[in-house]
């Protein structure tokens, strides 16, 4: 058998469609040849971070089922106007999903999440973006993003709504076992 190249692995799950090709994309240009390139004509699951001007995509974001994950600055301006695109490309279907964009900053992606809430963001759609929306940008909503048997169990349960700053962790569950808060 021909030799195998650990490093190139990963390409072979992409093009086995059971990964998806995350591609970083700035304009709208760069997303329409991703879309008419990887998707169209090659049929391949793909996951775009950042993707300034999705916006002008959206309808085919979502028809394609091609997630997006959102870049941690929430709000921008547009011709002169707060711009969230989190919200905007959730109300046209597509698929959202938050970034931390650094080994630690998982630390202030509550605050990213909550400050898109505050501006517009259905709170439902950004729980759902954090957990279940993450898992199927990755294509691992298999094994996370919901509360189900035979998943992998990692769980908080505080005593509020996520978004609300009162609310306190009360138990967490982590590989199905529980540890202290």
């Amino acid at each position: 058998p021909p030799r195998v190249d650990a490093s190139l692995e990963p390409l072979r799950a992409v093009l086995e469609k059971k990964l998806p090709a995350v591609v970083k994309v700035s304009t709208a240009a760069q997303i329409k040849q991703v879309l008419d390139l990887l998707v169209d004509k090659h049929q391949l699951p793909v996951t775009l971070i950042n993707a300034e001007n999705a916006s002008s995509h959206a309808e085919k974001l979502a028809e394609k089922k091609v997630a997006v994950v959102v870049p941690t600055s929430v709000i921008r301006k547009r011709q002169y106007r707060d711009y969230n695109q989190a919200d905007d490309l959730n109300r046209h279907g597509v698929n959202i999903a938050f970034q931390s964009d650094a080994e630690d900053g998982a630390r202030d992606l509550p605050a990213v999440v909550l400050y898109a809430v505050q501006k517009g963001l259905d709170p439902e759609a950004a729980l759902e973006a954090l957990t279940v929306g993450a898992a199927k940008a990755l294509k691992n909503d298999d094994r996370v993003g919901t509360i189900e048997k035979g998943k992998d169990a990692d769980l908080i349960i505080i005593d509020g709504h996520p978004f609300k700053d009162a609310a306190r962790v009360q138990r967490i569950v982590i590989d199905g076992k529980e540890v202290r808060p």
